[in-house]
C-alpha cells in the first residue's frame, strides 16, 4: 500500500482563492569521506546545489563537522542532480563535486509498484 502526504495550499488572490495541490515528495541522503587532514582546519562548512532548468540553486548549507545531509522535499518520479561545494576560510569556495543524479527515497518504508507493463512469467 503506498502512503502519499498531499498538501493543500490556498493562495489568497484579491477577492478569491486558489487551492494548489502539491506532488507527493520524498529525500535524497548524500554522504562523503573525511576532508584531508591538513584542509580540515580551515573548513567552514559545506554548500549543497541542485540543477534545476540548467542552473545551479543552493538548497542548503551544513557545518563542517558533517559528513552527510538528507535533501528533503524532493518531487518523487523525477531526476535530480545535486553536488556540493567546499567552504574554505582560507581558500574560499571550491569547485564543484562530482555530480550525482538520483530519483528520491520515501520513508514509507514500502517498495514502489511494479511498473504496469511489467509482466511475471513462471515456469
Amino acid at each position: 500500500m503506498r502512503k502519499w502526504l498531499v498538501l493543500v495550499v490556498v493562495l489568497l488572490v484579491g477577492a478569491g482563492a486558489v487551492a494548489l495541490r502539491t506532488q507527493p515528495t520524498g529525500y535524497i541522503t548524500l554522504r562523503w569521506a573525511d576532508p584531508a587532514p591538513i584542509a580540515q582546519p580551515t573548513i567552514t562548512g559545506f554548500k549543497v546545489w541542485k540543477i534545476h532548468e540548467g542552473a545551479p540553486v543552493l538548497i542548503g548549507t551544513v557545518p563542517p563537522t558533517a559528513r552527510s545531509v538528507k535533501v528533503a522535499g524532493l518531487p518523487l518520479g523525477e531526476r535530480h542532480t545535486l553536488y556540493m561545494t567546499t567552504v574554505d576560510r582560507v581558500k574560499g569556495e571550491s569547485g564543484p563535486s562530482e555530480k550525482v543524479t538520483l530519483f528520491p527515497f520515501t520513508d514509507t518504508g514500502t517498495a514502489p509498484s511494479a511498473p504496469p507493463q511489467l509482466v511475471i512469467r513462471r515456469p
